[in-house]
C-alpha cells in the first residue's frame, strides 16, 4: 500500500499550516507584471510524477501506525524546502491585491478549512464550494472537490494562485509572482538553500516548495484541535 501512495502535493502545505505564522519578510515592491495568462496554458489536467521508494531520508514525524508518503521522485522532501514553503504558505504577497495567502483558507484552527460551505477569493469572490481540508490529505487520493485528475498539489496549486473562474488569490501572470518575490530580500537566500541546482525565484520553485514543505498533520482523533499531531503547534 505505501510503495504505491504518492506524497500528493498538499502534504507540503501541512506544515507550514501547523506552525506559527511565518515571520514577516521585507515589504513587497508595487505589481509588476502583465496580462492574463491563459490558465489552460499554466495547469495541466493531469501530470503525476513517479514515486521515489518510501525510504526517505527526511524526518517526516508520523504518529504511531501512520505509512509513510511517498515522494515524488523530482521533488523529494528536504528540510529547506520545508522552511521556504512555509514563508511562502503565509505569504500574503502571493494574492494580487496582497491580502490573501494560502493560510486564509487553510486554518488550522478550523481543521485546515476556511469553515465556509461557499469560499471568498481575495477580491470577495464567493466560490462554489469551501476550501478542502489539508489534514491527512497526504493519504488522499485526489485533492479537490471536482476534479479527478488533479492528484498532485504542484499542479492544483496553480489554479487559486493564477485562476480566476472564479478568483481565488487572483495573481494574473507568472512574471508578476516572481517580479515581486524577486524583490524581497529574505527569498533569496531560502530559494538558494531549498534548490541548490536551480536557486532563482521561479513559479515553478514556489511550487514545489509549497508542495514539500510540511511534516504532515496527521490527525488521530475526530477533533482537530487535539489532533494535530507532531505539529508543533
Amino acid at each position: 500500500m505505501v510503495g504505491s501512495m504518492r506524497r500528493w502535493l498538499a502534504v507540503g502545505l501541512l506544515l507550514a499550516a501547523c506552525g506559527d505564522d511565518a515571520a514577516e519578510l521585507e515589504e513587497p515592491v508595487p505589481d509588476a507584471g502583465g496580462g492574463h495568462a491563459p490558465i489552460d496554458a499554466l495547469v495541466p489536467v493531469v501530470q503525476v510524477p513517479d514515486a521515489a521508494t518510501p525510504d526517505s531520508s527526511f524526518d517526516w514525524k508520523l504518529p504511531q501506525g501512520f505509512p509513510m508518503p511517498a515522494e515524488p521522485a523530482d521533488n523529494p522532501m528536504t528540510a529547506e524546502k520545508v522552511e521556504l514553503g512555509r514563508f511562502l504558505f503565509y505569504d500574503e504577497r502571493l494574492s494580487e491585491n496582497q491580502t490573501q495567502s494560502c493560510a486564509s483558507c487553510h486554518k488550522q484552527e478550523l481543521a485546515f478549512t476556511d469553515g465556509l460551505a461557499r469560499g471568498l477569493g481575495s477580491t470577495g469572490a464567493e466560490h462554489p464550494r469551501g476550501a478542502m481540508t489539508l489534514a491527512n490529505i497526504a493519504y488522499a487520493p485526489t485533492i479537490t472537490w471536482a476534479n479527478p485528475l488533479m492528484t498532485t498539489l504542484e499542479h492544483q496549486a496553480r489554479v487559486p494562485i493564477f485562476g480566476d473562474m472564479p478568483i481565488e488569490l487572483g495573481i494574473p501572470s507568472i512574471s508578476m509572482l516572481e517580479t515581486r518575490l524577486q524583490a524581497v530580500p529574505g527569498y533569496a537566500p531560502l530559494f538558494a538553500k531549498a534548490f541548490p541546482d536551480r536557486p532563482e525565484v521561479s513559479v515553478q520553485n514556489v511550487l514545489d516548495a509549497l508542495s514539500a514543505s510540511s511534516t504532515p498533520c496527521a490527525e488521530t482523533s475526530g477533533r482537530s484541535g487535539n489532533a494535530l499531531a507532531n505539529s508543533g503547534a
